[in-house]
């Protein structure tokens, strides 16, 4: 009986050694890919995303309104199938590690789009307090090449809805993209080269 159970366990294990992960219904430890978060310091500045690495902190509201890419070219490319339509504030976003904005109070963003629009930035400390009490929107035009824009928080550290608050700038964790937020609709495809947040003797005066 003995050989006949040996035999049998050979047999089984051969089976097994034949079969690929794909048709055995194992409960295999897959480690995800680790979440790219933290920032990196160049110069004066801290760069926020410059798309060298997987975009897996980027976020989006609503999966039918945006689509996000890494390209090849290393830039973020989002295809924006319908946003601020009905008076909408649509968005989409990036996580990282707590950062202190109070020596780079700028976000500098390298953008293009294939529409003419409003892109609006904002940012939220780790208490989910946003700067949406003096929000900052630029005008985009369509088509071209990269254009710089530059969002000075100086003097704007507040909330103004849902409820009236005090931004902390020195731990924001988040940016909230908003495109043409409340209207008209935007279609198009909006491709982002380099965010880095900046002191403000490196903007531009507005």
């Amino acid at each position: 009986m003995a050989n006949l159970n040996t035999t049998i366990s050979i047999f089984a294990l051969s089976l097994l050694a034949g079969s690929t992960i794909v048709d055995l219904p194992l409960n295999k430890n897959v480690q995800a890919p680790k979440e790219i978060t933290s920032a990196s310091h160049v110069n004066a500045g801290v760069v926020i995303d410059d798309f060298s690495t997987p975009i897996y902190s980027w976020w989006v509201n609503s999966a039918d309104k945006f689509k996000l890419e890494k390209t090849e070219e290393e830039e973020l490319k989002v295809n924006v199938i319908s946003a601020g339509a009905g008076g909408v504030h649509d968005c989409f976003g990036r996580q990282f590690d707590g950062m202190d904005f109070t020596k780079t109070p700028v976000i500098k963003m390298r953008v293009k789009s294939t529409a003419a629009g409003k892109i609006r930035v904002d940012l939220k400390d780790a208490n989910g307090v946003v700067t949406n009490g003096k929000e900052i929107n630029k005008d985009m035009p369509a088509g071209g090449d990269f254009k710089d824009y530059y969002f000075d928080y100086t003097d704007r550290w507040v909330q103004g809805w849902p409820e009236k608050g005090i931004v902390d700038p020195v731990e924001i964790v988040e940016m909230v993209i908003f495109i043409n937020g409340g209207g008209p609709e935007f279609k198009g495809t909006i491709t982002i080269d380099d965010i880095s947040a900046i002191p403000l003797s490196e903007c531009p005066k507005q």
